[in-house]
């Protein structure tokens, strides 16, 4: 999906520069009013002809320019220069975003005997092994206790074993606690560090059979896992699902999506779900019912 030029200069107030708004692609899915209006997408406007945009947290990225006879007046040059400034920009972010995801991703604990743990274990109900992909950050100064989840695809040295190196880390998932691990602390509860649509979240490794269920939410992911012993993968939100369609591997022999019943939740998982079969992917598509998952 892309922005037209109108939305962007709407979006930047007509003025030229640069510009941190709420992103119209991915905030209307957000649960909370102040998770939709978090100024995650930059605009660039250059004039009233250019403009290119960046969103850290669902990836779309794009420009636009005037089109029709407007375009015969565009200053090509002018336009290849902003371009390049906006291409220079976005690689200094990413950079920066993914430099905060590896520190966040070091500066973590084992689980357990935390908080991390008894959220994961009496709020949400999950009993199994923690993986190694998940881990936790004590608070610090005005940040909560927070359960972080490494994007990026671990190693697997042995069956069942897995390995995050920090080498793999391409953002981290962070899901910020109350004190008493009882719940989720007040929104954004949720936050994504790091350029790293297209990177799942492995809580387990395919299994025997080969068999694979995608989830949206990293709590879900375990309660599937739990259930079915199937490998699991999280994509850490709803946005973020489709991405994931070419990074399953090709010798899957099933892929289960499991969809949210809200609605952002079941158009990522039908998204991602076509996009499987398009690769002639075994898939199935089931909606979650969190009734008997702890949730």
């Amino acid at each position: 999906m892309s922005l037209p030029l109108a939305d962007l200069r709407e979006l930047a107030g007509g003025r030229p520069g640069a510009h941190d708004v709420p992103c119209p692609l991915c905030g209307p899915e957000r649960r909370s009013p102040k998770n939709r209006s978090r100024a995650v997408l930059r605009v660039w406007l250059v004039d009233e002809r250019f403009a290119t945009y960046h969103c850290a947290r669902c990836g779309e990225k794009g420009e636009a320019h005037a089109g029709g006879v407007q375009a015969r007046h565009v200053d090509r040059e002018a336009i290849q220069r902003a371009r390049a400034l906006a291409e220079s920009r976005d690689r200094a972010a990413t950079a920066d975003r993914l430099a905060l995801a590896g520190f966040l991703w070091k500066c973590r604990t084992p689980l357990s005997g935390t908080c991390g743990e008894r959220y994961l274990r009496e709020a949400r109900g999950y009993q199994g092994e923690i993986p190694a992909t998940l881990g936790f950050l004590a608070a610090r100064a005005q940040h909560p206790p927070a359960v972080v989840a490494a994007f990026g695809i671990p190693i697997e040295p042995e069956p069942g074993l897995l390995v995050m190196p920090d080498s793999a880390v391409k953002g981290v998932h962070i899901t910020r606690l109350r004190a008493d691990g009882s719940g989720k602390a007040e929104e954004p509860a949720k936050v994504i560090i790091g350029k790293c649509a297209g990177s799942p979240i492995v809580l387990a490794p395919l299994n025997d059979g080969l068999g694979l269920a995608v989830t949206e939410g990293i709590e879900d992911g375990l309660s599937i896992f739990g259930a079915t012993g199937l490998g699991t993968w999280a994509a850490g939100a709803a946005s973020r699902l489709a991405a994931l369609a070419d990074t399953v591997p090709t010798y899957a022999r099933s892929v289960s999506v499991i969809a949210d019943a809200d609605p952002a939740g079941r158009r990522g998982a039908t998204e991602l779900a076509g996009r499987l079969r398009a690769r002639l992917l075994p898939v199935e598509m089931v909606t979650f019912d969190k009734t008997w998952a702890g949730a």
